[in-house]
C-alpha cells in the first residue's frame, strides 16, 4: 500500500516540483503549498529524502518539492498558497513542519522495503 501510494504521488508531481490538490479538481492542477507540504511529509514518513524527487521543467531547470515550497515564501516569512495569491496562514502552518523535516502524524515507522528498488528516482 505504501509503495503504491508513493508511486501515485511521484506520478502526480508537477514540472515545478510541487503537487496539486487533485487531478480532477475543478480549481485546476497547479501546484500549491498545502498539497506539496503534505506530500513532503509523506515522503519523509517513508524514510525518503524529498530532495531526491527531482523533476525537470520545459527549460531544463531542476525542481524538488522543497524548492517549490521555498519559492512560495514571502519577505515577511509567510507562505503563499499559490504564487501570486499573497500570505496564507494555513499554507504557512503546513509548510513549516514539512520544511523542518517533520511528519504528520508525528509518529511514524520504518518501512521494510528498500526504497531504491521500488523508487528508482531515489538516490542513496
Amino acid at each position: 500500500e505504501i509503495t503504491s501510494g508513493l508511486n501515485y504521488l511521484k506520478l502526480s508531481q508537477n514540472d515545478d516540483g510541487g503537487f496539486h490538490y487533485d487531478p480532477d479538481s475543478p480549481w485546476g492542477t497547479n501546484s500549491d503549498a498545502n498539497s506539496t507540504a503534505y506530500v513532503i511529509q509523506a515522503i519523509l514518513a517513508a524514510g525518503i529524502d524529498p530532495a531526491s524527487w527531482v523533476v525537470t521543467d520545459t527549460q531544463n531547470n531542476l525542481h524538488t518539492p522543497i524548492s517549490f515550497l521555498m519559492n512560495l515564501q514571502l519577505a515577511d516569512g509567510s507562505f503563499e498558497w499559490m504564487s501570486g495569491f499573497g500570505s496564507n496562514l494555513l499554507a504557512t502552518q503546513q509548510a513549516i513542519p514539512a520544511l523542518l523535516g517533520r511528519t504528520f502524524p508525528l509518529k511514524s515507522q520504518e518501512i521494510s522495503v528498500c526504497p531504491a528498488f521500488y523508487f528508482p528516482w531515489v538516490s542513496r
